[in-house]
């Protein structure tokens, strides 16, 4: 640790940083997932950005907003303020427009810090706006050596802004010898030290961050960011905990009451030794069950403090070595104050009271903030001066909270004088959100409570009288309003700040001097409240069972399948709590990012039958660069011979995927069109197992292949591990047997993530590549897919040729898109080396144009499904490309026996597609009622009533970056035209031609699926099926 100064010279928290980062350069200081800074690197480019604001005017007092998501950046852009002078505001960037359009105008900061995808929403007005991203290179060119510019103690460090009662929040103003006496203070009182790895959970725009930030980078310890996952449940967060080596947490009260609500269930971190809590009274009881299952070593701290006293003024040890004695009352104390802060509990004239009796808290000493921006009037009601005899004059900070000394000098706190309130940790006006509430010209009076009808589990409820006059047209707001009022709040304040609950009242009740009596104003009732959605009961077992569940969490009796859990007045705790419960009753791993996408019943039962069918939700954007990144070709996939004309000894065939959809047609096309041994690669116990796979797949799909049998030699391997599951020597002897390669092997799935497909789809291709390239090289055909061209399509493009390049337009969405670009890629590569490698594209491969049989996992099928069981289609001019695989995988056998087929790319996709509308046509003819809708009707289905695409539905309805087309339509591929010049030029007069995609083989497929059960049984018969029928 760093010599921190004990008297008061003063010296800015980016220079105890400073000489933090010289002492230990090379100690990891933030650690975000993968991504770790160093001290040096940190420093380094904290001073680069310091230098580049400095250009843009930031001095001393400067207030430079920033907005920017939990990162390593985040912490960078944190120290440049401090380093350039300035002082920082934190944006959170979920706060509403409004809201942050309010903070800017309020601050008038000068020059916003920010990320590209927040920056074109933030209502910036006239402020200078610098993206880390964009901005990066010129960032990057300046230099990285320290500024040393020079401060004084009174200088701002931050403002944050707190919850106000006019309806407008107010801006804290921090100066640096407030933060410096409290980073000093805390770092002693919690002994941080070098081998400390201190976890960042508070939003920055929360001044507990401070703690977590300044007070770990000022003690040579390592800062780690928390992920939104690792919140989703108290069993996750300690698991991660665990995993990241934690030693310092520091959390809200109210979620530490959810952790204590698990404990016996859960694990403890071995590395924990520090748990700090505060921002709302801690429960006696949750406290019992802490100290029965907690380790004897771990600390934990109750602190309290308001942001206008620089985060934390007074603490006290709870549980652990050294904690503070059990006083009479069933109250917790929150301690004694930090170094060089006082406290004082004065009467309603000034006046100490005696010991043990109920005052108001005052705070005093080096803590105290200079006021609140631009609210002098308000600075000087919260601010006063006040007497002390001897001690004379004393600035105090009136806190409007209830306390008292206990005996031994510990404080109680006691509750609140006025209508502050803290929510989950976060202070709240009330006053704040009756005065915006009022401005709607629908309300006419309201009151808002801070309700804790159950204990630990207080709730914001408002009453409202509406204003009936002036209600708008048709708004019964017995049925209307109150939606409309939680979306009209939504608007203007953070989520903590709008009610869970409202009630309507026709009058608020008086008491006998005139006055609104609270204590009569009713509880919630339990029933369902009212909300925008129709109430729709459960209708399988698992949504009955999901019902109780919620109903038990949130208090309400009736609960509809379609209803949004935080429009139930579920808030983040309340999550955790029902994700925790739905895992440990169904043993599913429920990622919160997935949950928050559909958060009703139906979306949780989809969810969790996702789950159970090990499927995922997509994964992040992206970019070409990040996916260049990603193409790693070794050095050693080198061919020793670069003629793909030299004659092969070998004509035997290496397939991969040959029991996948399209694996099983082509394998049994080069069995018709060769002569050649075929060696497939299957997962497997045994080579008999394998083999009983490889022909059990074809056999459901060919009359003729006991004859083809003794060709097929089966491979015990697994396409995602290094060579292939095989042995060095089998490896070695499989090259030495084959003269060609067939690379059909791939995992399909929309719903996955890129990382949960790159082993099979990338590193797979990979060791197909170095197979190919030892010995006599092997010609490689490797199956592709039109999906890599989504970037381009996100690019406006429509046309695509078989020779463009795909590394064009910006970037790509889908995880499997993703792993097939990349794989592509790495075979262009192998082919610029000199191996011999031909590229087949394939469309949406659907039915066997003669037989009917389909993938039912693909999109295609799934999406007829679902238009069938939500009874509604688009009403879009969506064109639906239907390609058979039966032509896929003649085309492609036939195309691979032409020597001239090297080095080319193939497109193989229907010319003609079919329109929705012929679709919908045909599936009236089969007795299935499905209503054309408009478009926005039909995705808010998707999202709302269970069907095949429910889990798919967030990333359906997104955008690609430049192009509103959506990803449906994408998917479908018929609203595009792939040329197939080289396809055709293959073809000519080889007999093979694709079947139109019309009536007759939309019934063929249409029928094997009716037949096979997965779509149901039509509701009348047709007369048609007759005809099929033969």
């Amino acid at each position: 640790m760093i010599s921190l100064n004990s008297d008061m010279h003063f010296e800015g928290i980016h220079t105890w940083f400073e000489q933090q980062a010289a002492c230990t350069p090379d100690a990891p200081a933030v650690v975000s997932g993968n991504v770790q800074y160093s001290y040096r690197e940190l420093n380094c480019q904290a001073n680069q950005l310091a230098r580049y604001l400095l250009k843009l005017g930031v001095r001393p007092e400067t207030l430079v907003g920033i907005c920017i998501e939990r990162s390593p950046m985040m912490v960078v852009a944190l120290l440049a303020i401090l380093k350039a002078g300035g002082a920082y505001i934190p944006i959170d960037p979920d706060y509403p427009r409004e809201l942050v359009a309010l903070m800017i105008e309020d601050s008038q900061s000068p020059i916003v810090i920010t990320q590209q995808h927040y920056a074109s929403n933030l209502p910036v007005g006239n402020a200078t706006v610098v993206c880390l991203d964009k901005d990066g290179p010129a960032i990057s060119e300046e230099s990285s050596d320290n500024l040393n510019l020079t401060l004084g103690a009174r200088n701002l460090a931050y403002v944050i802004y707190t919850s106000g009662s006019t309806g407008r929040p107010k801006g804290v103003l921090i100066e640096h010898q407030s933060l410096i006496n409290f980073v000093r203070a805390a770092g002693q009182n919690y002994q941080f030290t070098r081998d400390d790895r201190v976890l960042q959970f508070a939003s920055v725009s929360f001044d507990i961050s401070v703690e977590e930030i300044f007070v770990t980078l000022t003690h040579g310890a390592t800062l780690v960011l928390r992920s939104q996952e690792m919140i989703r449940s108290a069993a996750k967060f300690l698991s991660l905990c665990q995993d990241w080596k934690i030693s310092v947490i520091d959390l809200p009260t109210a979620f530490w009451h959810k952790i204590c609500a698990e404990l016996p269930d859960l694990q403890f971190p071995e590395f924990l030794r520090l748990v700090v809590i505060g921002g709302e009274r801690a429960v006696p009881h949750w406290l019992e069950i802490w100290k029965q299952h907690s380790p004897a070593h771990v600390r934990l701290v109750n602190t309290y403090g308001p942001t206008e006293a620089t985060v934390v003024t007074t603490t006290c040890d709870l549980a652990g070595p050294n904690p503070a004695t059990a006083g009479q009352s069933r109250i917790l104390p929150i301690g004694k104050p930090i170094e060089n802060v006082q406290t004082h509990i004065l009467t309603s004239d000034l006046e100490p009271v005696t010991s043990g009796m109920i005052g108001e808290l005052y705070i005093a000493g080096a803590g105290l903030a200079r006021g609140y921006l631009n609210r002098p009037d308000l600075t000087a009601i919260k601010y006063i001066q006040k007497s002390f005899g001897d001690a004379g004059i004393i600035r105090l900070y009136k806190t409007g909270d209830r306390a008292r000394y206990r005996k031994d000098g510990h404080l109680e706190f006691l509750g609140r004088i006025d209508s502050q309130e803290k929510i989950r940790g976060f202070r709240v006006e009330l006053n704040e959100i009756e005065t915006v509430l009022e401005r709607h010209s629908a309300v006419r009076q309201s009151i808002v409570l801070a309700r804790e009808d159950l204990p630990g589990n207080k709730r914001l409820v408002a009453y409202v009288v509406p204003n009936a006059a002036t209600l708008p047209p048709n708004l019964s707001y017995q049925s209307r309003l109150v939606p409309l009022l939680r979306s009209y709040l939504q608007e203007k304040l953070p989520s903590y700040m709008v009610p869970t609950s409202f009630v309507l009242l026709s009058n608020l009740p008086l008491s006998a001097n005139g006055k609104v009596n609270r204590r009569a104003l009713p509880a919630p009732t339990a029933d369902r409240p009212v909300l925008e959605s129709d109430y729709v009961a459960p209708r399988t077992p698992l949504e009955s069972e999901l019902v109780n569940l919620w109903s038990t969490v949130l208090g309400i009796a009736e609960i509809g399948v379609n209803d949004n859990f935080f429009e139930l007045g579920g808030d983040s705790l309340q999550t955790m709590e029902i994700v925790a419960d739905v895992e440990k009753t169904y043993s599913v791993d429920i990622q919160l990012k997935d949950f928050l996408r559909i958060p009703s019943i139906a979306g949780l039962a989809v969810l969790i039958k996702q789950v159970l069918a090990d499927e995922k939700m997509p994964d992040e954007y992206m970019s070409l660069q990040q996916m260049y990144a990603e193409v790693q070709l070794s050095d050693s996939i080198q061919p020793q011979s670069t003629n793909p004309a030299e004659p092969r000894t070998k004509s035997d065939i290496f397939l991969t995927g040959g029991t996948g959809f399209l694996g099983k047609f082509l394998l049994c096309e080069l069995l018709r069109q060769t002569h050649s041994n075929i060696y497939c690669l299957v997962r497997g116990q045994s080579a008999s197992e394998a083999q009983q796979k490889l022909h059990t797949a074809i056999a459901a799909y060919f009359t003729e292949t006991n004859q083809y049998y003794s060709r097929i030699i089966p491979v015990v391997g697994n396409l995602m591990q290094p060579m292939l599951g095989l042995s060095e020597s089998q490896f070695q002897a499989l090259a030495d047997s084959v003269g060609s390669i067939y690379h059909c092997g791939a995992q399909v799935n929309l719903l996955y993530p890129y990382t949960a497909l790159k082993s099979a789809n990338v590193k797979g291709t990979h060791e197909v590549l170095k197979l190919a390239s030892m010995g006599l090289p092997k010609k490689v055909h490797h199956v592709s897919t039109l999906d890599v061209f989504e970037s381009l399509a996100g690019a406006q493009v429509r046309i695509f040729h078989e020779e463009d390049d795909i590394a064009q337009g910006t970037g790509i969405f889908s995880g499997y898109a993703q792993s097939k670009w990349i794989a592509e890629q790495m075979v262009s590569q192998a082919a610029e080396r000199g191996l011999p490698v031909s590229i087949y594209r394939p469309g949406m491969i659907t039915g066997h144009s003669q037989r009917g049989d389909s993938n039912t996992r693909d999109i295609f099928c799934r999406f007829i499904k679902t238009l069938i069981q939500l009874k509604k289609a688009p009403d879009i001019a969506l064109k639906i490309d239907m390609t058979p695989v039966d032509y896929v995988s003649q085309t492609i056998a036939r195309l691979s026996l032409q020597p001239e087929s090297a080095g080319s790319k193939f497109h193989i996709v229907n010319p003609r597609s079919i329109l929705l509308d012929q679709v919908v046509r045909e599936l009236a003819s089969h007795g299935y009622d499905i209503q054309t809708v408009p478009a926005p009707k039909w995705f808010q289905a998707l999202h709302a009533e269970p069907n095949d695409f429910q889990a798919l539905a967030a990333f359906i309805t997104d955008a690609t970056e430049e192009d509103q087309m959506k990803c449906l339509e994408l998917w479908l591929g018929g609203n595009y035209v792939f040329d197939c010049a080289n396809t055709n030029k293959g073809l000519a007069s080889q007999g093979i031609t694709c079947p139109p995609a019309d009536q007759q083989l939309l019934r063929t497929c249409l029928k094997h699926l009716i037949q096979t059960g997965f779509l149901p049984t039509y509701t009348q018969p047709m007369a048609f099926l007759d005809g099929l029928a033969g």
